[in-house]
């Protein structure tokens, strides 16, 4: 199958080996960080999920950046095979098989620490200073998206994450939502994020999934992922990741 350039994507025919496939996988970078020729040089949360899953096929597969909005209508339209850390709707299930739970996902806020602002409630964010950023495409929970309907001035959709960071620097906004792991990861490993406050005051927390399109994986080939994600081995390896990123 053709390679299309879109998003954390597994494309093409899987047979594991029982699976052989070729796999494209959504990848997007935070801040200043080395440009990356090679998936073997990426890093990061989902890069590990990703790896650890395919380490038990004989899959090949690399790693696009995309948005990470784009990357779903991609996957929608079986252009992308899979992404990760996706939060399961029923909208979504019309369109992607879930293999999971991958992690729990906590969502906060996080600020400028010198600009750091005192969050108890929902309802707080929309007291501050100036908008949140939020991810377009992002789901943030059913309370969050009363919120976002409601009150749609006091936030400003951004499409990646460079834009949140720059936004952030440059005083528009107060702050960004974002995985409360991920923030803590960025902070020990990536200097543009040396800045950032992280919040206590959980937005979200829900399960996230590996997401299959339904149009480019068939059910078979899904079960066969599946039943890897369901191995011993697969599983000690889940629980590594988790520890490696504080997330037990």
């Amino acid at each position: 199958m053709l390679f299309r350039n879109i998003a954390l994507i597994f494309f093409g025919c899987l047979t594991f080996s029982t699976v052989s496939c070729e796999l494209t996988i959504r990848y997007e970078r935070f801040g200043e960080v080395e440009s990356y020729a090679e998936h073997a040089d990426l890093h990061g949360l989902d890069v590990d999920f990703a790896k650890t899953l395919l380490a038990q096929t004989d899959c090949s597969y690399r790693f696009i950046e995309l948005p990470w909005a784009r990357a779903l209508g991609g996957l929608k339209a079986g252009l992308i095979d899979l992404m990760l850390s996706v939060s399961k709707t029923t909208k979504r299930e019309k369109y992607y098989y879930f293999l999971g739970p991958q992690r729990k996902e906590t969502i906060v806020l996080a600020m400028n620490q010198g600009n750091v602002y005192s969050i108890n409630s929902l309802e707080d964010l929309l007291n501050l200073p100036a908008p949140v950023a939020v991810h377009r495409g992002a789901f943030y929970g059913d309370e969050f998206e009363k919120i976002l309907t409601l009150y749609p001035e006091r936030f400003i959709t951004v499409v990646d994450n460079n834009t949140k960071l720059d936004l952030l620097a440059r005083k528009k906004i107060s702050g960004f939502l974002e995985e409360k792991g991920n923030l803590a990861y960025q902070k020990q490993v990536n200097p543009s994020f040396s800045h950032i406050y992280i919040d206590d005051f959980v937005v979200n927390s829900t399960d996230v999934f590996y997401a299959f399109s339904k149009r480019s994986i068939s059910e078979t080939q899904f079960q066969q992922f599946e039943s890897i994600f369901k191995s011993s081995r697969y599983q000690n390896e889940q629980r590594k990741i988790l520890a490696k990123y504080g997330l037990e």
